[in-house]
């Protein structure tokens, strides 16, 4: 499954093409004047490799985060604060973590590879606070930049799956995380959801590489990976773990309570071909205790398509089950996917928390 990462750098005025000596109140830049993350959309981060084109960025660490288990499957979305606000900087998907100290050898074969040593040095050593910091000692600091270089390539993705934003995109933390504000320290990060990284994804200028990003965002492994986390969660009755693994599938009893409320008929459509309706979770699986996954009234029977959509956020539903579409669909796509009607009678009660929950935080609004 994906794993998906919110990750602080270092404020950049120079569009993170070379180190601008942004004062900064903690870690690494702040004893070296300078951060390695600084040149991460610099051209020069891109070699070709097995006949694919490769970029290379960093990030600061992820502490015991087993990141070599989603090897090409982390999307780090690296954000940056500077007055009081935070920012979208640019977003990695599809990457390999290289940060091990057992790939210290594969980051010097990409730093000789992309023959950046000395251009990146001097890069550093023309900002004033670096200068300051090393005692304008230049022997020094080329001592010290030798010791750390490989520390510049410590991740790989795909050379179009990294997409850099010409201008810093401003973030809303409450609509985000809940919270006032995201991560900040350099040494931290923050995992978020799927559907919340698709929501910071819409907010990016639309191109080939934010869309492919979107594309790439998918769940193809999600439920195996649901399923296997059940085991690591702690002991649990035979019978409450095959619950919920059927209502992870959609099965079982979770989904014949969830089809019995709506008269075994797609909440939307009123199809009643079984084979056609999933009951899919209003507030997902993954962001639900175990008592919530099993919850009917955290169910919604709808035909395969409807379905696609209301997962990925661009519908959902108001108080009474007027339907809510995202600006994402057009006009035309809502024509051939025939969206008009909402639900066919109002929701449950102890539907409506789970309803609000998607709303707040699934829906696209776009």
């Amino acid at each position: 499954m994906a794993l998906y990462l919110l990750k602080p750098v270092v404020w950049n005025s120079n569009a993170y093409l070379q180190p601008s000596g942004a004062r900064v109140h903690s870690g690494y830049p702040k004893e070296n004047g300078y951060g390695h993350e600084e040149w991460n959309n610099s051209k020069q981060l891109e070699f070709t490799e097995d006949g694919k084109r490769c970029k290379a960025f960093h990030t600061e660490g992820f502490g015991n985060q087993p990141l070599e288990a989603h090897d090409g499957r982390v999307f780090v979305f690296m954000i940056a604060a500077h007055s009081g606000r935070q920012f979208l900087i640019a977003v990695a998907g599809n990457a390999t973590s290289l940060l091990d100290e057992t790939q210290k050898k594969r980051r010097l074969s990409i730093v000789k590879r992309l023959g950046i040593g000395d251009q990146f040095r001097q890069d550093a050593w023309s900002v004033a606070r670096v200068r300051k910091l090393f005692r304008d000692d230049e022997d020094r600091f080329t001592r010290h930049w030798k010791d750390e270089i490989h520390w510049v390539p410590n991740w790989i993705c795909p050379a179009e799956s990294y997409v850099p934003f010409a201008e810093p995109l401003q973030l809303d933390p409450q609509s985000i995380s809940g919270k006032s504000s995201l991560v900040r320290m350099f040494g931290s990060y923050q995992e978020i959801s799927r559907q919340t990284a698709l929501r910071i994804l819409d907010l990016s200028p639309t191109n080939l590489s934010a869309q492919q990003l979107k594309r790439n965002c998918t769940d193809e492994s999600d439920i195996q990976e649901d399923l296997a986390d059940l085991d690591k969660t702690g002991p649990a009755a035979s019978t409450t773990r095959a619950a919920l693994i059927d209502a992870r599938l959609g099965q079982g009893r979770f989904r014949n309570e969830t089809l019995a409320f709506w008269d075994g008929k797609c909440a939307i459509t009123g199809c009643g071909v079984g084979e056609v309706i999933r009951a899919s979770h209003l507030k997902p699986w993954r962001d639900s205790s175990n008592k919530e996954r099993l919850d009917p009234r955290n169910g919604l029977p709808l035909v395969a398509h409807l379905d696609a959509l209301f997962d990925r956020g661009l519908i959902s539903f108001g108080e009474a089950g007027d339907l809510l579409i995202s600006g994402l669909v057009s006009d035309d796509e809502r024509c051939i996917l025939h969206l008009s009607d909402g639900l066919q009678k109002p929701p449950h009660s102890g539907t409506a928390p789970y309803l609000k929950w998607h709303r707040d935080y699934v829906f696209r609004a776009g």
